[in-house]
């Protein structure tokens, strides 16, 4: 008898694991915070919304946040702290944001799905393993936005790309905008610059890109991004500007102030003009809830592995993996299939324009 109550009062005390946690590897200081903040947003608003109706498969949704500070030393002390798979609670990872070598380490567990919901480089996005799925699309996509921009405002003036070779992300882009105005017998518009050619010596930079151009799209880090802005707006302080918000972060604002008025910048389309997400952001704006920026995307995901774990009767991600590939699944943009974890349709760039603190769509 006495054993017996032994192993009650141990059972009493043993947490109950949920079978339904989600984890969001996001960052929550520094320059990427901004991005972060919005990630973890529209996972909440997912995870509530889902609570809110019952649960999903009789549990609640649990949801974890852990801080992705963006270095590789940080994310083996994240991947202890995220113990996934069969018994620990989590059955859906989304992130992490920032990606570097040891994500590699961090994500090829197959046992717990994970979602990608931001747009990767090249490698990242043919990156394959059971259970990882990929919603954000290619960085280099916001090359064709640039072009339509490019091509209905400044079809006539000479254009600047800049890049930095050693940065995957801006090389890909790059070579993406030189082919789209290759195929359009549009070369003699375009100049390259490669950051890594100069050797940090922005002014000599800006003064040749200023003799032969009157645009600029900056890609690269955010320190190359802000300091080539600033030598550029010195130069000639109507000179066209183009960035990437996501290479650029919170830093280019803090650092340009009020000279990043009339910078135009391309970020994911959020998704808010979309009439096939309309119902869904009405429903969502009557609870006083509404995803934004990648907060849409980190909302989709979420609800995504809703309907995949209703579709295959489980949480497991080998399950969940054989069905995802026979069934379109439903996302702020439209129906879309996976292959190989990729969408074969993503939900697209926007560009916008800054000025008077507000950001206003200009394609």
């Amino acid at each position: 008898m006495k054993w017996l109550q032994i192993l009650l009062f141990l059972l009493l005390i043993v947490p109950k694991v949920n079978a339904a946690g989600v984890a969001v590897v996001a960052p929550k200081d520094g320059d990427e915070a901004k991005f972060g903040r919005q990630l973890k947003d529209g996972v909440k608003i997912a995870v509530d919304v889902i609570n809110e109706s019952g649960g999903l498969m009789g549990e609640k949704v649990e949801l974890i946040n852990i801080d992705d500070v963006c270095s590789e030393s940080s994310l083996f002390g994240e991947r202890q702290k995220l113990r996934t798979g069969e018994g620990s609670g989590v059955n859906l990872v989304i992130g992490p944001y920032c990606t570097g070598t040891a994500v590699h380490d961090m994500i090829k567990d197959e046992k717990t799905v994970r979602i990608m919901p931001q747009p990767l480089t090249n490698s990242w996005y043919n990156y394959d393993r059971g259970g990882l799925f990929k919603i954000g699309g290619r960085v280099a996509e916001q090359a064709k936005t640039f072009f339509d921009v490019y091509k209905n405002q400044w079809i006539d003036k000479n254009v600047a790309v800049v890049y930095d070779k050693n940065d995957a992300a801006s090389y890909e882009v790059a070579a993406e905008v030189q082919s789209i105005f290759n195929a359009n017998d549009l070369t003699n518009r375009i100049s390259l610059y490669d950051f890594s050619a100069y050797d940090n010596k922005y002014k000599k930079m800006a003064k040749e890109i200023v003799r032969k151009s009157n645009v600029a799209y900056i890609l690269g880090n955010k320190k190359q991004i802000t300091s080539l802005a600033e030598k550029l707006q010195e130069r000639d302080e109507n000179f066209i500007l183009i960035i990437d918000e996501y290479m650029a972060t919170g830093y280019f604002f803090k650092e340009m102030g009020n000279f990043a008025e009339g910078v135009y910048l391309l970020r994911i389309n959020d998704q808010k003009s979309n009439a096939h997400f309309t119902k869904e952001l009405v429903e969502l704006r009557i609870k006083n809830k509404e995803p934004y920026g990648l907060g849409v995307m980190g909302y989709a995901a979420v609800m995504m592995w809703v309907e995949m774990v209703k579709k295959a009767g489980s949480f497991e991600a080998n399950v969940i993996d054989k069905v995802s590939v026979q069934r379109e699944w439903n996302l702020p943009w439209g129906d879309v299939r996976f292959q190989h974890g990729r969408t074969l349709t993503n939900g697209g760039w926007n560009m916008y324009r800054f000025a008077d603190g507000e950001y206003t769509q200009v394609n």
